[in-house]
């Protein structure tokens, strides 16, 4: 009897010793959604370009799905230690899903030592992780079940967004002109975290990044669009679904200011938490109206004056008759009425503001008498700035050679920025 009983004890551990596992294997299909699009019957509810990674034990499910730690930690494709070592992926496939939300793990393995239903079958549990940047990392949160030598199809999966998204588009224009200006840097500034006073529903204890989220150019038209993303605040739960953001406008010899566009806040404001507007913060800024998650919203157009101009002049010299075109002398453009040379000397004196030509007679021409300057150029700081209209001149003096070499007889003009500005003089005796 004893010796009965000691070979039923055997034997289980013979079996095991001879190794009489059996090899199944499955296949599985599922589906991701955005919970919100899915409640709502949006047939495009499916989440697309989402990692999907397959576990067969729980104990690295958990180990991976905890050192994500909300954002901050390694994705499951990077696992490391607790001194930070890499180590090697401890899921056992991963596959993305398509653009409708679907995935699909072909050809599920596993070995088991005790099957549920003997050779002809097996029930197994797994668990799976769920990663898209604007979902976060995510675990099934119900057991999932995979039975041999079928299709398993799991149920719809939906995903709560991490974020909101929206659509912002908007304008840059030329105050005098009202035409929209090409390249301007738009720097659009999403808040970190905030909260919203209970009394008012405006947004206050605002923490930013000191870099910008966004970094826009505007096109030929003045125009900038772009999809953001923000926080789910004030929880992932409790999302109100909307934000105010800060932009900043920039562009080489362009600014705007409040006095420029009275939506524009002057000084710039703290970014980096120290309680202090750092030289690097100071941008004049648009603060937006409230962006609502899931919709397009269009931003006020913003203003811009020019801080710097250029344009050309042209015309033709005769005599002091006004009969004959003269060649062979020459033409002086100065920019800055603050003084007005009229001797040689003083001539010899100005700055890099002057422009000069001497009318050459080029070999086979007839005598035209024409000079042309291009490339002049002015800023905001030129004392004698004004704008008319749509455009925006500066006086300047041009000088014409007399009949007696050396001297000039100056002429008050006014040129006009990016026009043609066309002068014609009869020379002093």
């Amino acid at each position: 009897m004893k010796r009965f009983i000691l070979s039923l004890m055997i034997l289980p551990l013979l079996l095991l010793a001879a190794g009489c596992s059996v090899v199944f294997t499955g296949s599985i299909t599922g589906e991701l959604h955005d919970a919100d699009a899915y409640d709502a019957g949006d047939a495009a509810s499916g989440i697309a370009d989402a990692a999907v990674y397959l576990y067969t034990e729980e104990e690295p499910w958990a180990e991976d799905l905890a050192a994500w730690a909300g954002g901050t930690g390694p994705l499951p494709d990077y696992p490391a230690d607790t001194g930070g070592n890499p180590l090697d992926p401890r899921y056992f496939l991963k596959t993305v899903t398509d653009t409708d939300g679907a995935f699909t793990f072909n050809g599920f393995i596993w070995e088991e030592l005790f099957p549920v239903y003997g050779k002809s079958g097996d029930r197994k549990e797994v668990f799976m992780l769920y990663h898209q940047r604007d979902y976060g990392l995510t675990g099934n949160d119900t057991p999932i079940y995979i039975v041999s030598n079928v299709t398993n199809r799991l149920p719809p999966v939906s995903l709560e967004k991490i974020v909101n998204t929206a659509v912002i588009d908007g304008i840059v224009e030329d105050k005098s002109s009202g035409e929209g200006i090409a390249n301007v840097n738009v720097d659009v500034f999403v808040p970190e975290s905030w909260d919203y006073n209970d009394s008012t529903g405006e947004m206050e204890n605002i923490t930013w990044s000191s870099d910008p989220s966004y970094n826009l150019v505007t096109n030929t038209e003045g125009e900038y669009s772009s999809v953001i993303e923000f926080p789910r605040e004030p929880d992932l739960v409790t999302n109100e679904g909307t934000v105010k953001v800060r932009i900043v406008f920039n562009r080489n010899g362009y600014e705007t200011s409040n006095t420029v566009d009275g939506n524009i806040t002057d000084g710039g404001w703290d970014r980096n938490g120290d309680s202090t507007v750092d030289y690097n913060e100071d941008d004049p800024y648009l603060q937006t109206d409230w962006i609502t998650n899931g919709r397009s919203e269009t931003i006020t157009t913003v203003d811009m004056v020019r801080t710097e101009y250029s344009t050309s002049a042209e015309g033709r010299v005769f005599d002091n008759m006004g009969t004959t075109a003269l060649n062979g002398i020459e033409v002086l453009l100065y920019i800055d009425r603050a003084s007005q040379p009229t001797t040689p000397e003083e001539i010899a004196a100005w700055d890099d503001r002057v422009y000069t030509q001497t009318i050459v007679l080029t070999e086979g021409e007839i005598q035209n008498g024409n000079y042309t300057f291009t490339g002049i150029e002015w800023d905001k700081s030129a004392n004698t700035l004004e704008t008319s209209g749509s455009q925006t001149y500066i006086t300047c003096y041009l000088g014409i050679e007399d009949a007696t070499a050396g001297n000039f007889t100056l002429y008050e003009e006014n040129i006009y920025s990016d026009s043609e500005n066309y002068f014609e003089y009869n020379q002093s005796p």
